[in-house]
């Protein structure tokens, strides 16, 4: 990460610098060279070349910053006489006029004030190529004087709109400054650059230069991207908000900038999203994209808002179906498109927005109707094309089915909302399936055909879906709303299940609910006698509803009562579902280590033997709690190692976290103080994410240890 105090955070952009330094250090040998920088529009050129001048600055090289500007109406060479004025503001320069002779009446054709400010005569009447020839050598032994007695750096901004006249003196210039203490940077948008003719080809002279280098801003990365957000807040974000800006700016550094800036003065009122976050497109952004989609013809730019509605990716024939073309006429209206660099193909008939934000303009002209229809074409098309193999396709359908599901309650809204989810979770994609089951019970809102029963089962998938992507306070709400909908359909097994998640996330969050020892109580209450695997598992899920209520010893009581029951049914899976976290109703306090630690140990060996991967990283946690009140260092070490690559292969975000906490806490076992402070604070950061009650007083508790030692309680 680069941070400087110029402007807004500079985040990334390694390569970049590294280049500017090596080509700075050329500049004390007379090793001019030509950078050119290439990048869409807010992708950080103007803020790289804040950086490049600071660099230059504290080499004690003169800095010439020029712009070419944007609207008509300027005059020739109008860049570089900002680079003129610059070069002779530099109190080392003052005497350079007077060198220049009779070359200082050429200058005057760029900077008039020169004939009023040194009695200069009129224009002179020359050919008008040999007059030209005569300015661009003016300029260039003006600006090469300067570099003589310190190194020069030019910097031209949006090169894209320079006038000929003064690309054709940066051709002459670029041509003499091999051996010159002089590095021109110009920075430039690709894609206009293809629509100007004289611009491209002045910029394939200069590229033939010996000296000259190419450099192509991209978007920053998911790192990034979070680091440049997270200079804004003070504090890390979700990683799911991290998720939707990068996947809706594709790493454009304004676009982030606007994110930041938004959220950071909403940050003290409300609470930031983490699911389903849009953020449109801002308007400086806006206007640059209209503009380019304004010269398209009208044919291409209709084709390309249905493509837009369809996705990001979208195929020749979907196109041709929805607006009703046939194959070669649409083909035609898309080779606009093409040439301009709007779109770009992926394989033969299927195509790509060459950026995100391409296709969030055009989106946003449809009306709200038009909309709705062409995503329901556009899901009636995924059917049918694909009816025989839909699976890979889960996901498209899910969003064209909800987007399109006030059309009319058919449920496939929330049937394909559901099974996307489920694909995601099987992908390790949490965050995502979170949100599939957020659209899934939206849809089911607006189908009147739906059941109390559908609304328990999305209810208790989005609970489990929050669990596993980190949100466990959301995780605990969602399922004791399941919860409570089995308990009005008196439903005892479903709400038994509902109970066994809501209480197994409650025991991690911290959180507790008043409901929920009546709700077990009231489940087995009404259990057949017969239903003894089934009461098990409802006791031991009571004994940590009891151990959160602050009932010790009723929850030592339910639990062993479970396990007693658990152990005669020979059921290895059931036995573990009563073993898991065990030692924490009986085992946090000093009676208990001990016992506690045998229960973590059986539970982990049953977990490896059910290859149960969840209850794996659940019970090697319980195995480190344990280890740590016993003190056991060296075990306690082994066992952290192995859970962390675990933790990071599953992408579970509470587990990670539980991770951070036991290293802080060996670091404290181990006197490593200064490693166990950041440990602390790193860890307490995660609070915001994850909403864990405790962690605070975690926070506290380990604060207060490592000061103790260190002598420096106030």
């Amino acid at each position: 990460m680069v941070t400087t105090g110029s402007g807004s955070p500079f985040i990334g952009r390694i390569e970049e610098l590294e280049t500017f330094e090596r080509a700075l250090q050329q500049l004390a040998v007379g090793g001019g060279s030509v950078i050119a920088v290439a990048g869409e529009a807010g992708m950080g050129k103007t803020r790289l070349m804040v950086e490049i001048a600071d660099l230059a600055a504290a080499r004690d090289t003169q800095v010439l910053w020029s712009q070419m500007v944007e609207d008509p109406g300027a005059p020739p060479y109008f860049c570089w006489m900002l680079a003129l004025r610059a070069c002779l503001q530099y109190e080392a320069n003052s005497s350079l006029l007077s060198e220049m002779g009779a070359a200082t009446i050429d200058l005057a054709d760029i900077l008039p004030e020169l004939r009023d400010q040194l009695d200069l005569p009129a224009e002179r009447r020359m050919p008008e190529t040999a007059a030209s020839y005569q300015l661009y050598d003016a300029v260039s032994q003006l600006i090469f004087r300067a570099a003589a007695r310190r190194p020069l750096v030019l910097l031209l901004d949006n090169l894209h709109c320079a006038d000929p006249s003064s690309l054709a003196l940066l051709d002459y210039f670029c041509k003499q400054i091999n051996g010159r203490r002089v590095l021109v940077v110009a920075a430039y948008r690709e894609s206009e650059l293809h629509r100007r003719k004289s611009q491209r080809s002045s910029l394939n002279n200069i590229s033939r230069l010996s000296g000259f280098t190419r450099l192509v801003m991209t978007g920053l990365s998911r790192v990034e991207v979070a680091e440049l957000l997270h200079r804004y807040l003070n504090f890390p974000l979700p990683s799911t908000l991290v998720d939707a800006v990068y996947q809706q700016s594709d790493g454009n550094p304004l676009f982030i900038n606007e994110v930041g800036s938004m959220l950071a003065n909403n940050s003290r009122h409300y609470r930031l999203p983490e699911r389903g976050f849009r953020f449109a497109v801002p308007d400086s952004l806006r206007e640059l994209i209209t503009a380019r989609l304004d010269d398209l013809p009208g044919e291409t730019r209709h084709i390309l808002g249905i493509a837009a509605v369809f996705g990001r990716e979208f195929d020749l024939q979907c196109l041709a179906e929805l607006n009703g073309f046939r194959l070669e006429p649409a083909a035609h209206a898309l080779q606009p498109a093409l040439s301009s660099g709007i779109i770009e193909t992926l394989e033969p008939e299927r195509f790509r927005f060459h950026h995100v934000l391409f296709r969030e303009v055009l989106y946003a002209e449809h009306s709200t109707v038009s909309r709705i229809l062409l995503h329901r074409k556009s899901g009636d098309y995924l059917q049918r094309r694909y009816g025989d193999d839909l699976q890979p396709y889960i996901s498209q359908l899910a969003h064209h089915a909800f987007e399109a599901a006030q059309t009319g309650p058919d449920g496939r809204a929330v049937h394909y909302c559901r099974l996307a989810a489920e694909d995601a979770i099987a992908r390790r994609a949490f965050s995502e399936a979170s949100e599939l089951y957020e659209c899934a019970l939206q849809a089911a809102e607006l189908d009147p055909t739906s059941t109390t029963e559908r609304r328990f089962e999305l209810l208790l998938g989005l609970g489990r879906a929050q669990y596993l992507s980190g949100q466990l306070n959301d995780s605990t709400t969602n399922l004791m709303k399941a919860a409570i909908e089995a308990y009005r359909r008196q439903d005892w097994v479903r709400l038994a299940e509902a109970l066994f998640q809501f209480q197994h996330v409650c025991q991690q969050s911290g959180l507790r609910h008043v409901s929920s020892a009546p709700l077990h109580l009231a489940v087995l209450e009404h259990l057949p006698t017969t239903a003894s695997a089934l009461r098990a598992r409802v006791l031991a899920s009571l004994a940590k509803a009891y151990r959160t209520a602050g009932d010790p010893e009723s929850a030592a009581s339910a639990f062993h009562e479970g396990l007693a029951i658990a152990r005669g049914q020979s059921d290895p899976d059931l036995l573990l579902s009563c073993l898991r976290k065990g030692n924490w109703v009986i085992g946090r306090n000093p009676q208990g280590v001990s016992e506690g630690l045998d229960i973590a140990l059986e539970a982990y060996d049953l977990a490896h033997t059910r290859g149960q991967t969840e209850a794996i990283l659940d019970s090697l946690t319980d195995v480190i709690f344990q280890l740590c009140d016993l003190g056991d260092i060296e075990e306690l070490g082994r066992r952290l190692r192995t859970l962390k690559s675990l933790a990071l292969a599953e992408r579970q975000v509470h587990f990670l976290n539980n991770v951070l906490g036991f290293e802080t806490a060996t670091a404290i076992l181990q006197g490593h103080w200064l490693r166990a402070l950041r440990g602390a604070r790193e860890t307490l950061q995660q609070v915001t994410l994850q909403a864990v009650h405790g962690l605070q007083g975690r926070f506290a508790f380990q604060m207060f240890s490592i000061h103790r030692a260190l002598g420096s309680l106030d």
